[in-house]
Parts: C-alpha cells; sequence; structure tokens
C-alpha cells in the first residue's frame, strides 16, 4: 500500500503546477558555501559571487559539501544542496532541477511553481 501511495505522491507532485502566480524575472545570489558556479550555455561556467543576478538562461551548480541561497524578486527563496544543478525560465514559475536537492519557499498569497525533476525522493 505504501508503494502504491509514494507513486501517486510522485506523479501528482512531478511537473505540476500547484498555483499559478506573478512571473519570476532573476534571482540573486544571497548565500555561497564552498563550490558554487553560474552555468552559462554554451560558454562553461564562472565561481558564483554574492548578490550576482541569475536570469534569463542562467543555471546555478553546487559542488561537493556546498550549498547556495537565492532570493527571487517576489521574497520567494530557494536553497540548494549539494551536487546540485538548477536553473528557471525567466518570465514563468518554471525550475528545473535535473540534480541535486532545493528547498523552495513561497510566501503566502504569491503562488506556486512548476519544478521539472530528473527524479523525486520522498519520505513518509
Amino acid at each position: 500500500m505504501k508503494k502504491l501511495l509514494l507513486s501517486l505522491a510522485v506523479c501528482t507532485f512531478s511537473g505540476v503546477s500547484v498555483t499559478s502566480g506573478a512571473a519570476l524575472e532573476h534571482a540573486t545570489v544571497n548565500k555561497i558555501v564552498n563550490e558554487v558556479n553560474v552555468v552559462h550555455p554554451g560558454r562553461g561556467t564562472t565561481p558564483a559571487k554574492l548578490q550576482e543576478l541569475i536570469k534569463d538562461d542562467l543555471g546555478v551548480r553546487t559542488g561537493t559539501a556546498s550549498r547556495a541561497e537565492l532570493l527571487f524578486q517576489d521574497a520567494t527563496l530557494t536553497r540548494l544542496g549539494a551536487n546540485t544543478l538548477f536553473s528557471f525560465k525567466s518570465g514563468t514559475r518554471d525550475m528545473s532541477l535535473p540534480d541535486g536537492t532545493m528547498l523552495l519557499q513561497v510566501p503566502k498569497g504569491l503562488g506556486g511553481a512548476r519544478i521539472r525533476t530528473a527524479g523525486v525522493s520522498a519520505a513518509i
């Protein structure tokens, strides 16, 4: 029975919008612990800097024993764990998490987000 419930939860969560809200335009790198890089498609990576803007097609990658915190313009907070690759599409609330872990905190009443991920882990 637990396996059936977990499978249902995974299918329901994966790629589904929770609610709609104002579009996310950019995020600011708020915290850097150890190795955090900004990913420039087609150009490689550069070390992330505090207060650096992440927008358009930029992504963030954290290394081993590393983490980062991104703060969006509407106070949505994203914390990225070790070995994570994260990006989002400006002008939407669509996020991509092909590798790693993240915590997403959206202020009440601002809407949710659509998170595309390669796999989902859950604890009951």
